[in-house]
């Protein structure tokens, strides 16, 4: 017997709703507001002593899981199959290993990546047009990045 999409959808919801909770838990992250409807999951994590950002993060169209923060936005597809990756994103993005770094023109950002730093290295994990643009000739204009510490 094969599970249907609305019961693949509501057990995607709880695993993407452990996970998160898990996630800002073990981190002593306060969830500020967690909505669960026939849209999917949306969560927001207020900035706090630990989060220098909101965050924010989704579940919808049953299996897309959705980071967020500053200007940047990413989709993980399909969840819970990516489940590890997520994990590992989420604990990076907190402990300051992973961040974004914006691109544009004058201060307007037209590229925004999603990089890991470690010993010395920068390896670009995801990249996000948050504007339609020609994305040659762009600056370096910021970085965010979480310091758990403060």
């Amino acid at each position: 017997m094969s599970e249907s999409t609305d019961e693949a959808f509501l057990r995607n919801i709880r695993i993407a709703e452990l996970l998160i909770s898990q996630f800002a838990e073990n981190r002593h992250l306060i969830i500020s507001r967690i909505e669960a409807n026939g849209d999917g999951l949306f969560v927001d994590i207020s900035k706090q002593k630990g989060l220098n950002f909101d965050l924010h993060l989704t579940l919808t169209n049953a299996d897309e899981f959705g980071i967020a923060f500053e200007d940047f936005s990413s989709t993980f597809f399909p969840f819970p199959a990516n489940e590890s990756q997520v994990v590992e994103l989420l604990d990076g993005i907190h402990s300051g290993e992973v961040g974004m770094m914006k691109f544009g023109r004058g201060q307007r950002p037209l590229k925004l990546k999603l990089v890991r730093r470690r010993t010395g290295t920068v390896k670009t994990l995801y990249t996000y047009f948050p504007r339609p643009s020609f994305p040659f000739f762009l600056n370096r204009i910021g970085e965010i990045r979480n310091n758990p510490e403060h």
